[in-house]
């Protein structure tokens, strides 16, 4: 591997790598050793084809008024129509009055099983950043703070 071709990037550890319509993404083993190979890009020119290393940009989006888009974009970076799923809807999961901080969990609803189990088997690509922390929505049950019994609240 090209990691392995210059003296500081030696021990750097990939997790894995995808593809992108614009590219390839490359996950590293920690932030550490991210940082090593962002740090050191002579590994780059054994890649050939000019490659360069460039870091995704995010932008905020209002998924009030851009929710077709955001849902067009992932399902385009991840490419779910040609595995025949698609996004049904998407939403950040935050109380409505709150504004959203650093970081926020997006709800993802899917039109199957299989699109589900897709996703949180091998990650998601979002604004060409690797989201491999995708886990199934669990409904809690109510339990009653007085019997502690399931099914109902006190």
């Amino acid at each position: 591997m090209a990691l392995s071709t210059t003296k500081p990037t030696k021990d750097v550890q990939v997790a894995g790598v995808g593809t992108t319509k614009t590219g390839y993404v490359i996950r590293f083993r920690d932030a550490q050793l991210a940082e090593i190979a962002q740090n050191n890009t002579a590994w780059l020119e054994e890649l050939g084809n000019e490659t360069k290393l460039v870091k995704p940009q995010f932008k905020d989006f209002d998924l009030d008024k851009e929710k077709k888009e955001g849902i067009e974009k992932i399902m385009e970076e991840n490419d779910l129509a040609e595995k025949g799923f698609e996004i049904k809807d998407i939403a950040w999961l935050k109380k409505k009055d709150s504004p959203l901080g650093k970081s926020a969990s997006m709800g993802i609803w899917l039109n199957t099983p299989e699109a589900a189990e897709s996703i949180i088997s091998n990650g998601l690509l979002v604004g060409q950043r690797y989201i491999g922390s995708v886990e199934p929505y669990k409904v809690k049950l109510k339990r009653c703070y007085h019997c502690q019994k399931f099914g109902h609240l006190a």
